[in-house]
Order: structure tokens, then C-alpha cells, then sequence
């Protein structure tokens, strides 16, 4: 007879019994459920996050550079243009003083120009400068068909820092004798003459009058040099 071996008994969960008073080997955990694997599964989230996060605070960064680069150079850009424009020679006006000038229902002529005038009138009946009183001779005439009134307002003297000045009205009643440009009608086809008499500083330098004939008309500009 061969010899009989004896086999080993299993007892539950199918692991063999061990003999009395031994003690059954552990069962491992699996690597999901222990707590150094989820550790350093965070650590590897936190690591890429900080790792995308910082590639985008970078891209910003790059943008916001080139943005304030191209802002940057936008003040030079606008000094470069201006400059140029200060290079450029003014734009004469189209019309002199002797030259007939239309616009609207009207047509006037400069006939001479008086400036550093410090007083007009006599005597008895004048107005004095604030600074100095710039005199411009002239005739108006009504090309329209119904009579009219020539309103000074429509005529404004220029310098050459690009002030605007309005006609001193009192001044204007002193200039010349029967001055009664501004107070009457002008009947169609007639001419009327008078003076225009501006109140301006005494280191200022006028240099055109702009005529507007009327609401619709295009402003002209007339050379006082």
C-alpha cells in the first residue's frame, strides 16, 4: 500500500486551516483603500492644477504686457501726428481784403483794416479800448429780393492763436460818421457802408474775418493780411 498523504483542511473564506495555535496570515488591503495612495493622488491634482493655473497667469501677464505696449505707444503716435499738423503751414483764406465776397443773400468787401486803435468817437462821444480796438471799413450789399437787415453777429475776427472775437456794437455806432449799417434795411440791390469794431488784447494778432451769410450758407473766410 502507497503512503497516504494528508491533505490540508480549508476552514471559511476558503484560506487552509492552520494547525492549533498558529495564527492565520493577514489579508492584504487593496491599493484603493489605502490612505497613502488617495494622498498622494491629491498631491498629483494639486500639482497639475497649480501647474495649469500658472500657465494661464502667464498667458495673462504676456496679453496685459503687449496691451500696455501698444498703449504705450499710442502717446508718441498722437505727439507724432500733432507735430506734424504744427509743421504744416496754415491754410491762407480764398479771399483778401479788396475782394468781393459772397454768401447767402449778401456780398461784402473789405475796404481797410485799422488795428491798435485805442479810441473811437470825439470828444464829446467815443468809447475807449478794454484793450485795443480793431477797426475794419467795409460795404454790404443785398443781392436778395426783399429787404434786410445786415447783422454784424454774422461776422466774427480771427487770430492767430485761434481766438474768436464779436463785434463791439457801441464802438461800431463811434467808428465813422452815419454809420447805420447795422440799424437800417437794405433794400435789394442796394450797398450800404460802415465799420466793424472789435475789442481785442493788445499783443493779440487778428489775421481773417469768417463771414456766414445766413443759417444755410457755408462760412467764408477773408484775409486780414
Amino acid at each position: 500500500m502507497g503512503t497516504r498523504t494528508n491533505a490540508p483542511a480549508y476552514g471559511a473564506g476558503g484560506y487552509p486551516q492552520q494547525p492549533y495555535g498558529q495564527k492565520a496570515p493577514k489579508r492584504k488591503k487593496p491599493l484603493l483603500k489605502r490612505w497613502w495612495f488617495w494622498l498622494l493622488v491629491i498631491i498629483v491634482i494639486i500639482a497639475v492644477a497649480s501647474a495649469i493655473g500658472g500657465g494661464g497667469d502667464d498667458t495673462s501677464t504676456a496679453e496685459s504686457g503687449s496691451s500696455d505696449a501698444q498703449h504705450s505707444g499710442e502717446p508718441a503716435e498722437n505727439e507724432a501726428a500733432e507735430k506734424e499738423a504744427a509743421d504744416k503751414p496754415a491754410e491762407e483764406a480764398s479771399y483778401g481784403i479788396g475782394d468781393t465776397v459772397a454768401a447767402d443773400d449778401w456780398e461784402i468787401t473789405v475796404a481797410k483794416v485799422d488795428d491798435g486803435v485805442s479810441q473811437v468817437g470825439d470828444e464829446f462821444l467815443n468809447a475807449q479800448a478794454q484793450g485795443q480796438f480793431v477797426q475794419i471799413e467795409l460795404s454790404v450789399k443785398n443781392t436778395g429780393s426783399d429787404p434786410n437787415f445786415f447783422f454784424e453777429d454774422d461776422i466774427k475776427l480771427g487770430d492767430e492763436d485761434g481766438n474768436t472775437y464779436s463785434a463791439d456794437s457801441e464802438a461800431g455806432i463811434y467808428a465813422t460818421e452815419n454809420n447805420i449799417l447795422f440799424l437800417e434795411e437794405i433794400n435789394p440791390g442796394n450797398t450800404a457802408e460802415g465799420a466793424l469794431v472789435f475789442d481785442v488784447p493788445e499783443d493779440a494778432d487778428p489775421n481773417k474775418l469768417t463771414f456766414a451769410g445766413g443759417l444755410f450758407s457755408d462760412p467764408v473766410e477773408i484775409s486780414l493780411k
